[in-house]
This record gives C-alpha cells, structure tokens and sequence, in this order.
C-alpha cells in the first residue's frame, strides 16, 4: 500500500532535484510537512531518493511529498 508521505527536505540536500537522487544523509520520512508530526521511517544515506509526487498536492517551502510504499 502507497500512502502520500512528506521527506524532510532539510536533511536531502538538494529537494529540488528529486530526480532519482542519492540521499548523502539519513533522512526522516513524517506523515505531515511539520516538524512535530511522528517519524514512520528514516531512508539511509546512499539509498536512493523517492520520486516526487503532487498527488497530496503542492508541498510546503522546504518540504517534498513523496511516495513511499509500506503499511502505514
């Protein structure tokens, strides 16, 4: 199941190019674009990116919507 989640952009250098990228850091994975909302999962650093999404609609300045599969 694919459910809209939110990748803080402050830990993927470069959220703009979100173009199959390489995560240089780990990188949280919330369920909101707000920094108090629960992490689900954390993506290691050298895993690739997740493809940007705008099915949730556009994202906040500094956020990315993203894709991710799983059962949350």
């Amino acid at each position: 199941m694919k459910i809209k989640l939110i990748v803080t952009a402050a830990c993927a250098a470069g959220c703009a190019a979100l173009n199959a990228a390489t995560l240089s850091v780990p990188t949280a994975v919330q369920s909101r674009p707000d920094p108090a909302s629960a992490v689900i999962a954390v993506l290691k650093a050298g895993s690739e990116q997740p493809a940007a999404t705008d099915k949730a609609g556009p994202a906040p300045a500094g956020w990315a919507a993203v894709e991710v599969a799983g059962p949350f």
